[in-house]
């Protein structure tokens, strides 16, 4: 038993002095405290820039998305109050959303440019859904809301419902 007792308790720098063992002991702690020291600091200004990505760039998209998709709503609301009560004050709140969803659209894409494909994608959605509108106007004035304006509001919805996870994530 006084064997493995003695081999556990093995003298590092055996022959030498308290002092020069003591210094030895500094030293290893320095030599591991020093990357440790390193490394908190790199994280914390690599936190940092991750911290002022998410307020300067992924804050304001997420929020400019749902100011979009809130817009493509109130322009989907007013176009079928449109054709349900003939009313040109209807197409005049539409077009006045479908420009706000536009604006919006444009600031994503000027503060995300990763996101190009995605802001291109959700900007011709809503200049189709415009001009498929004033198309159905024209066309036939009585009839009801065509099929292919939900599909683009929808798909215009996704579009932003991504840009939002993506905001998030």
């Amino acid at each position: 038993m006084e064997l493995g007792l003695r081999k556990s308790l093995k003298i590092f720098a055996p022959g030498s002095s308290l002092r020069r063992r003591v210094a030895y002991s500094v030293a290893i702690v320095r030599l591991v405290l020093i990357p440790v020291i390193f490394l908190a600091v790199y994280y914390l200004f690599r936190m940092g820039l991750i911290v002022d990505r998410i307020v300067s760039v992924d804050a304001p998209v997420a929020r400019l998305a749902e100011q979009a998709s809130v817009e493509m709503l109130d322009a989907r609301r007013a176009e079928r109050n449109y054709f349900l009560l003939r009313d040109p004050e209807y197409l005049k709140v539409n077009r006045e959303s479908l420009a706000r969803a536009k604006q919006a659209v444009e600031k994503i894409r000027d503060l995300a440019p990763g996101e190009q494909s995605a802001t291109q994608q959700a900007l011709e959605n809503v200049t189709l859904y415009g001009q498929q509108l004033f198309s159905r106007k024209l066309d036939n004035h009585a009839a009801a809301p065509s099929t292919i304006l939900p599909t683009i509001s929808s798909s215009f919805i996704v579009h932003f419902a991504c840009l939002r996870r993506w905001a998030l994530a």
